[in-house]
């Protein structure tokens, strides 16, 4: 079994792709979202966001449905956010972007708001 070294920075959980077990590569319709700003999602409470604190060491995709994806380069890739510490993301990785949920008992299960 192959180890995964996720990260967690507040409602977002970076999980690496495993060359051999899924795909590294980025689809073709994944590839339109790219966002050159290294914004990785937007806080739709306080304005904050998880962003590239360079964007130039990653590329950010943020499909209109799905999760986002951070495809970061030859050296590590560090993500901020106003209200969370630094995280830092492995050079050469892949990550697969999974937002928290939470259960509401008035309207079911629902992303968490940041």
């Amino acid at each position: 079994m192959i180890r995964r070294n996720c990260v967690r920075q507040g409602d977002l959980l970076f999980i690496p792709r495993v060359p051999g077990e899924q795909s590294v590569e980025v689809s073709d319709w994944q590839k339109q979202s790219l966002r050159k700003n290294g914004i990785i999602r937007e806080g739709e409470a306080t304005g904050h966001h998880h962003k590239l604190a360079e964007p130039c060491m990653g590329e950010v995709y943020r499909p209109e449905w799905g999760q986002p994806i951070v495809v970061v380069g030859k050296q590590c890739a560090t993500v901020v956010h106003d209200e969370h510490g630094p995280v830092i993301l492995q050079a050469e990785t892949t990550y697969d972007v999974h937002v928290a949920r939470e259960w509401d008992i008035t309207s079911g299960a629902r992303y968490v708001a940041d």
